[in-house]
Formats: structure tokens, C-alpha cells, sequence
């Protein structure tokens, strides 16, 4: 039956791919067309900016839908892979282009148009695509054709934000209902209405923080730590029965993030970041083994800064500061110190065997005042970058400043760094 409308919702593209062709032939008029989605189960897979060889965005839209299609009909055995639990995905370059394909289906090609828009090379794109088709592959499968042994690894992490009641929620706006809700499954979390009262404040200030920071990164402190609906709304979530939670969490985060905007008089800022699945698979120097921080290899004595540390016994393997990306992404100028012109700010973390939704807290300080904060929630192993950038300025204030990393909570690690000199 999904088979079925899969295929008419496919043929109906390749109508429409056909007849916007025709029309702009006839009518001579050029559009201009920013990017254009590649969906698989409800969620975008990729975002493409060029026709390529097809001519038209839309043509190749279609073509690639129907790659999609073919795929789910055809490469079940690459899709569920007991073995491993992910699909057998393959990158590689094909003619040229960066190729993601799974099985005998060539699923996508990367186009420097694609990268370009995206600010990423077409390697970086084609390897992230890899990661998105893995994740949303499986869960576009007819439920009949499903393994029983199959469940989903990325439920909760990788997948758009859903729900029986609507929440309406913006696109660049779902990782922030996502991280929202999971402030308010924290509150439910507690054991007791004692424990509950007592960790009230501490939860209230980390949900005004989380979407003050969200909308403009860097912006420093949110400009109040305590507020009557985002206590409230903590209160209802810890009261709710789980079927009616279940039924009306998002739909709570997203009126929060709305109310709790108003009552900050939130600026346009630079806007949202990505999340981490998002970005680009950055690379760092070289491991060396065990839980280890990149550290400034130039002149600087990074003794007079302060010492790096990572707390043993985390999920988190490495972590690096870098200022941008180099050729075949690695960061560059790794280390503790940064000139004073320094515009953004990339916090490399390298993560081993995360228990499934661990939450990773990076938070960085200036004179033990928070300058921005942002949390990633990881399973597995991983490596990211969260990026940072000033606000209402073109280069971070100088001064002495520490990275705070913790795990679900926990601390986890801490990097003394210095912007300047003083």
C-alpha cells in the first residue's frame, strides 16, 4: 500500500518536473531557485542547488526520487544490515562526482553548486548526505518489509520532530523544540516533588539560557534567569500523565520557545546554527590515544594560559578549538591561543560507544560569566564541531575564556583559552 502511493507521489514529481520544464521553454522566463529538498520519510535528506546534467532542479529532483524508489523496492538487504544495524551505504567518486549510492543504486551526486551553497566541499556534502539516507532510508520502508529485529537507532536523535498534537514548528527551528522538550523530560525525570522544587531553578535558567543562545549565539547571559511561563511549563510537563505528555510535548516546547521569545525581546542575531548531524565530518590532528585535548602547537606557552583536561570515564575522546577549516576539512589554528581578529570559534569533539540520546553540554565562559551555550545530543561514535560566532561584532572581545564540556550534566572536561592578548 505505502509502496503504491510511493510510486504515484514519485510519478506525480516527474509530471510536474515536466510540465515547469515546458512552461519555462514556452515562456522563455528563467526562475531562480535557491535550493530544492530530497525527502524520504517526511524529513530532508538533501538539499540540491543545481539541474546538473538534467537541466532542470526539477528533473533532477525527480530522478533522484525515483533512485529513492527503486531503492526501497530493490536494496532491502543493503538497507537492514543485521550485522551492522545501519544501512550499507558507499561513497565514492564516480565521473568525477562525489557519489552516494546504496547496493547497486546510485542514489545522488554531488555538484559544486551544491557545495558551494552550502559552504562545505562536495566530499564533506556527499559524506553527510551518506548519513542522512542512512538514518531515513529505514524508516521509509513499508512496515511489512521491516526485519523484526530492526528498531531504530536515531528515534529520538536524528529524526524531525513529531507529534500527535501539531506544534507548527519553523524548519531551523527543530532543533531548538527538540532540546527544549528534552529540558522538559529532565523535569519529569526528577524522583520526587522535593527533588523536583529543588533543581527548579537550575532547570528554569538552563531553558531561558537555551533559547536565548539559540537565536543569537554568543550573545552572552540571557537577560533574565527567571520567568513565570518558562516556570510554569516546567511545572505542567512534571504533571502530565505520560499519554497526555506524549500527546502535547512539542506542541509545549514550541508555544514556550514562542512565549519565552516575546517576553526577552529576542534580537534578529546571526540566526540559527545547525546542529551537529549537520555539519560537515571535521578532522582534527592526529590521536594519540585515549582522552586527549588538542593544544596550542605554535609559540604560545599554553602553561600560562592553563592546562586542558578531560574527565576519565566519558564518552568524550577528544575535543579540540580550532577558527575554521582547512582542505579536506581540518581545523585550523588548533589550540589555546587566537589573534584578536578571531570571528568564529569551532569546538572539534570526538565522542566512543555515547549511550543512545547522551546529551553534551558545551558551554563557554568569560570571566566565569556564560558567553554561550549549546547542547548536542550524540549516540555512538561521533565526531563534530559546534561552531560559534559574536555577537553584534565582527570578532570575539578579548580575554581570557574557559570551554566547559559536560555529559548529561556531569562534568566532563575544561579548555582554558585566551582571544588577544592582555
Amino acid at each position: 500500500m505505502r509502496g503504491d502511493v510511493r510510486d504515484c507521489v514519485t510519478v506525480t514529481r516527474l509530471k510536474i518536473a515536466a510540465f515547469i520544464a515546458a512552461l519555462l521553454a514556452t515562456c522563455g522566463a528563467a526562475v531562480a531557485q535557491t535550493r530544492v529538498p530530497i525527502i524520504i520519510a517526511g524529513e530532508p535528506v538533501a538539499y540540491i542547488r543545481t539541474g546538473g546534467q538534467y537541466g532542470s532542479i526539477y528533473q533532477r529532483q525527480a530522478q533522484i526520487d525515483q533512485r529513492i524508489t527503486n531503492s526501497l523496492s530493490n536494496e532491502l538487504s543493503n538497507i537492514f544490515v543485521q550485522e551492522t544495524g545501519v544501512p550499507n551505504i558507499d561513497v565514492y567518486q564516480a565521473d568525477g562526482r562525489w557519489t552516494v549510492a546504496i547496493g547497486n543504486q546510485m542514489l545522488i551526486q554531488a555538484y559544486p553548486e551544491d557545495a558551494q551553497g552550502a559552504g562545505t566541499t562536495e566530499k564533506a556534502m556527499a559524506f553527510q548526505w551518506k548519513e542522512n539516507f542512512a538514518r531515513q532510508l529505514p524508516r521509509a520502508v513499508s512496515p511489512i518489509h521491516v526485519p523484526s529485529w530492526w528498531t531504530d537507532p536515531n528515534a529520538e536523535e536524528g529524526g524531525a520532530v513529531t507529534g500527535q498534537r501539531e506544534h507548527g514548528a519553523a524548519t531551523e527551528d527543530l532543533p531548538l523544540v527538540r532540546e527544549v522538550a528534552a529540558i522538559l523530560q529532565a523535569a519529569r525525570d526528577t524522583a520526587t516533588e522535593e527533588q523536583f522544587e529543588e533543581l527548579l531553578p537550575a532547570m528554569e535558567r538552563t531553558l531561558l539560557q537555551t533559547v536565548w543562545s539559540y537565536r543569537h549565539p554568543a550573545c552572552g547571559s540571557a537577560p533574565m534567569t527567571e520567568n513565570i511561563r518558562a516556570k510554569s511549563v516546567l511545572k505542567r510537563a512534571k504533571g502530565l500523565d505520560e499519554s497526555k505528555y506524549r500527546y502535547e510535548k512539542y506542541w509545549l516546547a514550541k508555544v514556550t520557545i514562542d512565549r519565552l521569545r516575546e517576553a526577552m525581546d529576542m534580537p534578529a542575531g546571526v540566526g540559527p546554527i545547525p546542529e551537529q548531524r549537520e555539519l560537515p565530518d571535521f578532522t582534527a590532528p592526529a590521536d594519540t590515544g585515549g582522552g586527549t585535548v588538542a593544544t596550542d602547537t605554535g609559540t604560545t606557552d599554553a602553561g600560562t594560559i592553563g592546562q586542558p583536561t578531560l574527565v576519565a570515564g566519558t564518552p568524550i575522546k577528544r575535543v579540540a578549538i580550532g577558527t575554521g577549516l582547512g582542505p579536506d576539512n581540518a581545523l585550523l589554528n588548533v589550540g589555546q591561543q587566537f589573534d584578536a581578529d578571531t570571528g568564529q570559534l569551532l569546538v572539534y569533539l570526538q565522542t566512543d560507544s555515547a549511550p543512545q540520546n547522551t546529551i553534551i553540554g558545551v558551554t563557554i565562559e568569560k570571566d566565569g560569566v556564560i558567553a554561550v551555550r549549546r547542547l548536542v545530543r550524540v549516540s555512538g561514535d561521533r565526531r563534530m564541531a559546534v561552531t560559534f560566532y559574536p555577537a553584534r561584532a565582527t570578532a570575539f572581545a578579548g580575554g581570557d575564556y574557559e570551554l566547559k564540556l559536560t555529559v548529561n550534566g556531569e562534568d566532563a572536561g575544561l579548555v582554558p583559552f585566551r582571544i588577544g592578548t592582555e
